[in-house]
Parts: structure tokens; C-alpha cells; sequence
């Protein structure tokens, strides 16, 4: 299927909506991110079979949450590389004949710049589906991991047999806030 155009910076609406490309995209999965600040943002992984052994795959924020024009709540915009352009945002995923992406032609990994409006600033983050494999089974995800936390509140101190003193945060991050001793 085609790809539905949603330019990170439109200049215009698009009037493409998430379920748009959700009607032709074969599958896609959400994403939580965290920003510079803490705060949680949904990207929306769409991909699309293009030949056979080959896919396409995308991501894409609401345009509410970027520093994009216009903003038009409940539209999407494609993340991109620094350059911008919809084919520099765009997962080149090559599988050989036993399901295994095919090093030197997939494009797996790309370090996305995402222009978050809520002071934030822009941010790169680095998506990478390196360990996606092609099966002739329905497809799924069977995990996601992530280097970013939410912010946390302080819901437990801890002191430690040798003296230091640990927060416990609710995003279920431990910090040392001091030592005795």
C-alpha cells in the first residue's frame, strides 16, 4: 500500500489522520517516550509490506505535541533524521529467506530528531529494529525496551549496610541522596 503523506513540517493541514494510515499500513505498534523533562509522549510505528522480504516502516507523534505548523490536534507527523526529508525517516527492512533482516541493505536503526512544544526542545532519539524478524505467522511484538524514565516522586528512603542513603522513586528508579557515616 501507499504511504499516506504526513510531512513533519506541512506548512498546512494534511487532513490525514492516525487511522488513516492505521487503514493501510499491515501493522503497527505504539511506542511511550519519555522527553528531555520527563514528561511521556505516544509514537506510532507503522509499517507496510513492499515487496516480497521487504518492508517499510515509519514513525510518527501527534502533531499537538511538536513544534511543527500548523498544529492540528489528531493529526501526524513523520519523525525524520536532522535532514527532514519523509525518506530519511523512512525503516528499510530486507529479510532473507529465513526470516533474518539482511545486514548491509536494512536500514534498522535511525536516530530520529523529535521537535517536542513543551519546552523540551527538540530531542534525537534512536529508534532501532534490529531484532525484528519475518515469519509466516501474525505479527507481534514481543518486546520493547527503552533507556528513558518518567519523573518520579519520592516513595521510600533506603540506608544501606554501608551507609548511603537511597531514594525510591515511583518510576522504579533508586537514587543515592547522601551517606552516613
Amino acid at each position: 500500500a501507499a504511504w499516506v503523506a504526513a510531512p513533519l513540517n506541512a506548512g498546512a493541514s494534511t487532513g490525514v489522520e492516525f487511522s488513516d494510515i492505521n487503514a493501510i499500513a499491515e501493522y503497527s505498534t505504539v511506542v511511550d517516550v519519555f522527553d528531555t523533562l520527563g514528561a511521556k509522549h505516544s509514537v506510532t510505528l507503522f509499517l507496510n509490506k513492499t515487496a516480497a522480504n521487504t518492508w517499510e516502516a515509519r514513525a510518527y507523534a501527534p502533531s499537538e505535541d511538536l513544534t511543527t505548523s500548523p498544529v492540528v490536534t489528531g493529526e501526524p507527523r513523520q519523525l525524520t533524521i536532522a535532514s527532514g526529508t519523509a525518506a530519511s525517516g523512512t525503516f528499510e527492512l530486507d529479510f532473507d529467506s529465513n526470516g533474518q533482516l539482511v545486514a548491509g541493505t536494512s536500514t534498522a536503526s535511525l536516530d530520529l530528531v523529535v521537535p517536542w512544544n513543551n519546552g523540551s526542545g527538540s530531542q534525537t532519539m534512536t529508534f532501532d529494529l534490529s531484532n525484528f524478524t519475518q515469519y509466516s505467522s501474525a505479527s507481534n511484538i514481543t518486546a520493547i525496551t527503552q533507556d528513558g524514565k518518567g519523573i518520579g516522586t519520592v516513595g521510600n528512603v533506603n540506608i544501606s549496610k554501608d551507609g548511603s542513603i537511597f531514594a525510591l522513586l515511583s518510576n522504579g528508579q533508586a537514587a543515592v541522596i547522601g551517606t552516613m557515616g
